[in-house]
């Protein structure tokens, strides 16, 4: 007989040594080895043993050896027997593992927060989770058969059943992609999703699509990508944005031939505003600018903001002209005062202008409108056009910025005083105090040159502390020797913000033994205008002691007449732009006479500034003006030749006053 009793044990080992590889393979396989192969052998080798045994007693009986003999002689049988029945019971317990472990497997699939789609064979669903009930609104029997296309909008060009052709050739081929699917309330939603063969495993017998939303990761992106390329403030492009735009007009412009100017607009005075009103407030103030340079430019360029009060626009398809005019509009527009909670603010702003030429790039263009900028604001003209030769002045602009720090710390500043003459007597009664740069290469540097720059890398603050301390120290000298001097003394918006101001100026006049009265402080017209209730609290606090206020530049701001009363002005100071053309021109003359007549019904003195000539001195002379200041009495000069040029002027003052009044 082929299977023999020394086959049994064989047989027991084979079923135990197959359960155990059952239980660590997959559902499919399990059941295919537990039905066709295992349960098969188990009932077979359990039946021949059964037989053996059988015939084992039979022969012991008839042999006179009697059951217990024949047990005994074949009690290796009855061993294989017991092994038999314990493999026997392994086969239902594995049975029980296997459904356990379908039921687990299938209960993770019903209650899967991800996707689950099978597409059988034939292209068609056998199988869709219930979580499609849940994440997009599909009952997941109205997704078989062919229902699943409208997931993505129809059969024709879907991406899942491309997928399902791509993976379909290769057994356990898996691909990953990312499909926006339309929820049945029209939601979308952004899936990722595993696409793996599985036609080849009769458990499964289709290709699964696992698919996990990543809506919100998505949105996440897009917020950071956002973040990355738009300004968080004004929502307009950042500078990054506007890189990649520049690029691709250049990019576009090679192509077709077409013009591209890049223009960089600067904000006059934000600083001032920003710091004197916070930075609330200054954010508030950019979002309005930002405002109206899109009313101005409208479609005919990209907007963006470089960062802090940097804009820039790139404006496509103009002529030079075109380009200029814009500018032009855009400085305008800026100029009017914008109304803000509580309050006007005048700032103003200043643009340059850089037209693309063959070889230009992004940053090359940003570079040379940036110098543009400067040279505009250098110039005062609002507007300015980039010339090559410019960029020789932006190189020494920085070099400069290096170099100041140093000027203030080993005294290259010097200063220089042009004479205020008292029109009545003809006697010089003060002098206003200009600051110099000794430059050890360039020479003598007017402030021009320098004082935008401190103000830019913070320097103002010791500089304005050095031209405090060395102009008093140079009044002591002076009113010692029996000079009887006064000065007056610039201020800028940022001094004013600077709260030891009040405590600095007493300090140097006790320190040198001045009257507070020997001591003017100008201010701009602008000054006044941006500056708040905290400066005016400072200037009267200085008032209070004696110091005067002067307003400078007058008539060349915006409408500062209220603020006469706020602030504690004791004179005004008449704008050389109005002087200089007032005995040519009706319209000046009638500008400096208005002025006088009510700054002297406000109990203001006036000080006339760029009286060039004799027939002008004559003129505000007739006009009752009370001081003049201009090359018609004397150039600005340093200390020892202003001592000089004084001494001199006292022994000619009579015949000065009568020249001048003949």
């Amino acid at each position: 007989m082929p299977f023999e009793s020394r086959n049994l044990p064989v047989a027991a080992c084979v079923i135990l040594i197959v359960g155990v590889l059952v239980l660590n393979s997959s559902v499919a396989t399990a059941h295919v080895v537990i039905d066709a192969v295992m349960l098969p052998l188990a009932l077979l080798t359990c039946a021949f043993a059964a037989y053996r045994f059988g015939m084992v007693r039979a022969m012991g009986i008839s042999t006179g050896v009697g059951l217990a003999g024949s047990i005994g002689v074949h009690a290796f049988d009855l061993n294989t027997a017991a092994m038999l029945v314990i493999a026997a019971a392994m086969l239902g317990r594995l049975r029980e593992l296997v459904e356990l472990r379908d039921r687990r497997f299938h209960a993770l699939a019903e209650n899967a927060t991800e996707l689950v789609l099978v597409v059988g064979p034939q292209a068609t669903a056998i199988y869709a989770s219930p979580s499609f009930a849940t994440l997009l609104g599909y009952a997941p029997h109205a997704l078989l058969g062919a229902g699943y296309h409208v997931l993505t909008g129809g059969p024709e060009g879907s991406v899942l059943a491309e997928t399902f052709e791509r993976v379909r050739p290769q057994a356990g081929d898996v691909h990953r992609f990312e499909v926006e699917i339309i929820a049945r309330d029209g939601t979308p939603h952004s899936l990722d999703v595993v696409a793996t063969n599985c036609l080849g495993d009769p458990a499964v017998a289709g290709v699964i699509f696992n698919a996990r939303d990543i809506s919100e990761n998505r949105e996440a992106q897009a917020q950071l990508v956002k973040q990355s390329m738009y300004d968080t403030l004004t929502g307009l492009p950042n500078r990054s944005m506007l890189n990649r735009r520049l690029a691709e007009e250049l990019s576009a412009r090679a192509k077709r031939q077409g013009r591209l100017a890049l223009l960089i607009i600067d904000l006059d005075r934000f600083k001032d505003v920003n710091d004197v009103l916070g930075h609330q407030f200054g954010d508030a103030l950019l979002c309005e600018v930002a405002i109206r340079l899109r009313d101005q430019i409208r479609n005919e360029g990209a907007l963006a903001r470089l960062g802090g009060d940097e804009f820039a626009i790139a404006l496509i398809d103009q002529t030079p002209e075109e380009v200029q005019t814009t500018a032009e509009r855009i400085v305008q527009a800026l100029s009017r005062p914008f109304s803000m909670p509580g309050q006007r603010i005048a700032i103003g702003g200043t643009v340059g202008i850089a037209l693309a030429e063959p070889d230009s790039t992004p940053s090359s263009l940003l570079r040379q409108a940036d110098v543009a900028m400067y040279t505009a604001k250098r110039r005062r003209t609002g507007v300015a056009l980039y010339a090559a030769d410019e960029d020789g002045r932006a190189i020494t602009r920085l070099t400069m910025s290096s170099a100041l720090p140093k000027a203030i710390a080993n005294n290259q500043l010097v200063l220089y005083y042009q004479p205020q003459l008292e029109i009545g007597t003809g006697a010089v009664k003060g002098a206003e105090v200009l600051v110099r740069w000794q430059h050890p290469e360039r020479g003598l540097l007017l402030p021009d040159l320098f004082l935008p720059i401190a103000e830019e890398i913070g320097l103002i603050e010791p500089l304005t502390d050095w031209v405090l301390e060395n102009a008093i120290a140079q009044l002591a000298t002076w009113n010692n020797a029996g000079l009887d001097m006064r000065i007056a003394v610039n201020l800028s918006a940022h001094d004013l913000r600077d709260e030891r101001l009040a405590t600095i100026v007493p300090r140097l006049l006790s320190r040198y033994a001045q009257k507070a009265a020997s001591l003017c402080l100008e201010l701009t017209e602008t000054t006044m205008v941006t500056e708040t209730e905290r400066a005016a609290a400072c200037l009267r606090g200085l008032a209070a002691q004696g110091v005067r206020v002067a307003i400078d530049d007058f008539g060349t701001g915006y409408s500062s007449l209220s603020h006469l009363k706020q602030f504690p002005v004791d004179e005004v100071k008449i704008d050389k732009q109005f002087v200089m053309g007032m005995v040519g021109d009706s319209h000046d003359a009638a500008i400096v006479r208005s002025t006088i007549e009510l700054a002297h019904r406000l109990d203001l003195d006036v000080v006339v500034e760029g009286v060039e000539d004799e027939p002008t001195f004559a003129a505000i002379s007739l006009l009752r003006a009370d001081y003049a200041q201009g090359f018609a009495i004397a150039r600005p000069l340093p200390a020892p030749a202003f001592a000089a040029w004084l001494l001199g002027h006292r022994g000619n003052a009579d015949a000065f006053h009568a020249s001048a009044s003949a």
